[in-house]
């Protein structure tokens, strides 16, 4: 009898011809050729590979590649079954990228005081793989926006109208898919604002204006004490403008 037709090893049916895969540096990718071709013939099949287009080598059934260096790379595949490789080629393009890096203060937040009602801002800069998110804590507890405060989870906090009650330690938490560092402390200091200053005015009943008859060359005298008062308490000093000119200084009496 005639032998039986010769069939070449091929890529099974649903493989296609080229296939991408995404892994970090020193990472393994791995393969299972038996997967992708088969014989007609049921012949055992062996396998080669081409690094980038370099020569084609002996590769096992189970192929593992471990990339050092980042970028791309293509593997391409061949089986053979004791006569001839396939006809089909099967190729893989890895995009080999950096390993992540966790993530680092690069700036710490600094200390402030500021004056109640006064506006401060702590300001972080991170390094490390993105995304990075941020969480602001006041005295270990987890700040959230409101409205005096901006920015809890950004790398910028800021609180606006500050309150004697928003003194504290101020940290960061940086985190990404590495894992997360803590800010060193900043210290909000916040003082007292002063009393509400109230300008002089007249004493009640002093008239706003006022005349008055003297001979020349006598002295008109007049103690301003009796006319003006200050609600705080505040010492006062005097001015004076004579026919519309600029003020200038008074004595009390």
């Amino acid at each position: 009898p005639a032998a039986p037709a010769y069939t070449a090893p091929n890529l099974k049916a649903g493989v296609p011809v080229t296939t991408t895969a995404t892994l970090i540096v020193n990472d393994t990718f791995t393969l299972d050729l038996s997967t992708i071709f088969e014989d007609a013939d049921d012949d055992p099949l062996t396998y080669k590979v081409s690094v980038n287009g370099a020569e084609y080598i002996e590769a096992s059934e189970e192929y593992s590649y471990t990339p050092t260096v980042t970028g791309t790379v293509t593997l391409a595949f061949k089986a053979n079954d004791g006569t001839e490789d396939s006809s089909d080629t099967y190729s893989v393009t890895l995009t080999v990228n950096p390993a992540p890096v966790a993530p680092s203060i690069a700036t710490q937040p600094l200390s402030h005081t500021v004056t109640e009602v006064d506006t401060v801002t702590f300001t972080v800069e991170a390094t490390g793989t993105e995304p990075l998110s941020y969480k602001w804590m006041k005295n270990g507890i987890e700040l959230t926006d409101s409205e005096n405060i901006i920015g809890a989870n950004t790398n910028t906090l800021t609180i606006n109208n500050v309150q004697l009650s928003d003194a504290g330690s101020y940290t960061v938490v940086v985190t990404n898919e590495v894992g997360s560092v803590t800010s060193e402390a900043a210290v909000l200091t916040v003082n007292p604002a002063p009393p509400a200053n109230t300008a002089p005015n007249r004493k009640a009943g002093v008239p706003e204006t006022a005349t008055a008859s003297v001979i020349v060359n006598s002295a008109f005298t007049l103690d301003l004490s009796t006319i003006f008062e200050d609600t705080d308490d505040d010492p006062l000093t005097y001015k004076v403008s004579v026919n519309g000119a600029e003020y200038i200084e008074a004595s009390e009496e």
